[in-house]
Order: C-alpha cells, then sequence, then structure tokens
C-alpha cells in the first residue's frame, strides 16, 4: 500500500491512500471520504482577512475526514512578516490541541525558529514536517518533539540536505510525498527503499503502521 502524505492535487495517482491539503479557500472541495489537512498557507496569508481565514479553517477542523492541521508554518523566503507568520501558525496550533490533530508544517529557512515554537507549545499529537530539506542534526531534535518527517522528490538529488538527513532517520519516524512536484509516490518508494536497502514491501509496511500510529487509523 501507498500513502502520499502530502498532495495538493485531487489526484491519487498511484497512491493508495493521500492526505489531500486544502487550503482555507478550498474548503467546498472537502468530502466525507478521503483524507484531508486544511489550513492558511504561509503563501496564501492577507493582513485583511486573516481572521475570516482561521474562521474557515476551524470551521473545516471539525470535519471527521480532515486529520490535520495545515500546512501551517514559517516561511522567510517570503516578503510576509514573521511576526504575522507566527500568529497564524500559533492560531492554527490552538485549533490542533483543541481539535486533537496533527499539524502539517510548511518550513522554509527558519528551523530554529520552528522547533522554539514547537517546544512552547507542547502539542501532544504529531507533527508532520512536510517536503523536509534541513540538516541531519536538525531532524533529530524535530524527531525529538514528537514530529515526523516527510521526504519526496529531494530524495533523487544527492547534494541536498534532504537526502543527507533520510540516509539515518528511523524508518518509524519517515512519511512520503508528492507535494506539486512531477514525480510519483510509486518513484518515492522504489527510490527510498533503495537507499534505505530495505524491500520496498517492508517499506510499505512500516509507512502504513506509522499512518496508524500517527492518526490513529489502521489501513
Amino acid at each position: 500500500m501507498l500513502i502520499d502524505i502530502h498532495r495538493h492535487s485531487s489526484d491519487k495517482q498511484d497512491a493508495d491512500i493521500m492526505l489531500r491539503n486544502i487550503f482555507h479557500t478550498q474548503t467546498s472541495e472537502i468530502a466525507s471520504s478521503g483524507y484531508y489537512s486544511v489550513g492558511l498557507h504561509p503563501w496564501h496569508i492577507n493582513i485583511k482577512d486573516i481572521s475570516e481565514s482561521i474562521e474557515q479553517v476551524k470551521y473545516a477542523s471539525r470535519l471527521s475526514s480532515v486529520l490535520a492541521i495545515g500546512e501551517t508554518g514559517i516561511d522567510k523566503a517570503i516578503d510576509t512578516d514573521i511576526d504575522i507568520q507566527l500568529k497564524v501558525f500559533k492560531k492554527h496550533i490552538d485549533i490542533a490541541k483543541e481539535t486533537k490533530k496533527v499539524i502539517v508544517i510548511h518550513c522554509v529557512r527558519a528551523y530554529d525558529l520552528l522547533l522554539s515554537v514547537m517546544k512552547e507549545a507542547n502539542h501532544k499529537h504529531p507533527w508532520i514536517i512536510h517536503w523536509y530539506n534541513a540538516s541531519p542534526q536538525m531532524g533529530s531534535e524535530l524527531i525529538k518533539k514528537g514530529a515526523y518527517l516527510s521526504f519526496g522528490h529531494m530524495l533523487f538529488k544527492e547534494n541536498s540536505n534532504a537526502f543527507k538527513t533520510f540516509l539515518n532517520i528511523p524508518l518509524d519516524k519517515l512519511f512520503f510525498e508528492t507535494d506539486d512536484a512531477d514525480v510519483s509516490i510509486w518513484d518515492v518508494y522504489t527510490r527510498a527503499s533503495e537507499l534505505k536497502n530495505i524491500p520496498l514491501k517492508k517499506l510499505e509496511e512500516q509507512i502504513e503502521n506509522n499512518f496508524f500510529t500517527c492518526f490513529g487509523i489502521k489501513l
């Protein structure tokens, strides 16, 4: 069974299970079947309507098919003020605490700040760092704070931090994703299986176990 833990398109392609990421403006697309995460992405923050946008996330978060809050987080590569991003991020954490749900994180050039927020938040449910691409040392610190690290097409780039981190990350803290990249989840699993030097079937079973541990859903 192939699980795509983070994808924007409604097309599952070759995934058996997909956690589709829904932006706050797309909540009408959430169905009673399938699995979703929903959030106000840092790229989409509009100072004029933050409260309204958060209310959309809060409403959708109560739907049974919404398993996670986000993607949300911190991005230092965009112009939006970091303090505003942090305000929005912390509101997502509050929603996740209230609904007892997983948080899906978007982080760019701000991992130290993310780690600080995680320590402060003390959220009891898992965090999924999607498209992880920081150092192995930071990956270890995030895992200690209850995070899973999700990997995708960067596994094909041997000079990337994602590649270096993945080689030593524990199997029980892994997820795989396609995001919006031009790569199939089958390709990602196959690549991961080669890098870890384990049978593909064993890797599939491990990720299924991770999904159950993370979300409490037996596949």
